[in-house]
């Protein structure tokens, strides 16, 4: 799916057994200055709110490249977990 987030084009993407750094990951977010195509990976497996605590962690990261890893992972916990208790759910889960 084609997404644009503060006006830079991103690929969001959902993959079976995401690495970052040889590393298995949660989810990855490519720099906003590198050139398209940019990509948003999720893990494929995640399912309810940690699937949408990790899509707000990672477009976080997009919208606010220079924030630091515990700012972004705050507000992507407290925006998943208000979006899921207000009902939003993935309708193929």
């Amino acid at each position: 799916m084609r997404i644009r987030v503060r006006g830079k084009a991103y690929i969001l993407k959902f993959v079976k057994d995401l690495h970052h750094e040889n590393e298995k990951v949660k989810g990855v977010c490519d720099k906003p200055t590198k050139k398209y195509p940019r990509k948003i990976q999720i893990d494929k497996d995640l399912k309810g709110e940690e699937k949408l605590e990790v899509i707000c962690h990672e477009i976080l990261h997009a919208c606010f490249w220079d924030l630091d890893e515990e700012a972004i992972d705050d507000a992507g916990k407290v925006l998943a977990e208000i979006l899921y208790k207000l009902g939003y759910r993935n309708k193929n889960e």
